[in-house]
């Protein structure tokens, strides 16, 4: 782990032990009530403060996940409801609970961490949102395998003019076009 993101991390987590802090004291000065979100959002930081003692590479991956959570308001840190639209809260005796929304404070923590640590997200991203090697062979050979099916049934004149235009065509036709001009060749000899 580079030295900038080692850093960011420690920045959030101080951050977030910050507006913990600042909770605590409006909770015990001011009399505030502390949200169920703020008590998960508590938690949270405490696992992922325990897993930067014990493996610094998870702890990442807690304070994605804890950006993440917060962005959606399904944690808090504060005392008080940040997001967009329509800030419900769902009152059980003398907790409440916020609903999930957009906190755009944490949204934009949530950019910030991005751009710094984008040689780390950008693989995790790849990982989870693209297909693996396999699967993305698997859809090619089954894009070539249409083409193919559908360009083996056209006459000579037909095919004659998709070999003309054969560079308007995706990679996957082309391929399946060269497959099919191959096989007639071998026909014609």
């Amino acid at each position: 782990m580079n030295k900038k993101a080692k850093y960011s991390d420690i920045i959030y987590l101080l951050f977030f032990a910050w507006l913990i802090g600042v909770t605590i004291v409006n909770y015990l000065t001011y009399n505030y009530t502390i949200s169920i979100n703020a008590y998960a959002g508590f938690l949270g930081w405490i696992i992922v403060i325990i897993l930067k003692f014990r493996d610094n590479n998870k702890s990442r991956y807690g304070v994605i996940t804890l950006l993440i959570l917060a962005v959606f308001n399904i944690i808090s840190f504060t005392s008080e409801s940040i997001s967009f639209g329509l800030a419900n809260t769902f009152w059980v005796g003398n907790l409440y609970f916020d609903y999930p929304g957009i906190n755009p404070v944490i949204l934009l923590l949530v950019i910030i961490y991005l751009l710094i640590n984008w040689k780390f997200i950008k693989p995790l991203y790849q990982r989870f949102f693209t297909p693996s090697d396999e699967e993305f062979m698997k859809e090619y050979n089954k894009k070539v395998d249409f083409y193919y099916n559908k360009f083996s049934d056209y006459n000579d004149g037909e095919f004659t003019t998709v070999v003309s235009d054969i560079k308007d065509y995706p990679v996957e036709a082309q391929q399946a076009i060269n497959k099919i001009a191959a096989e007639k060749a071998k026909y014609v000899l």
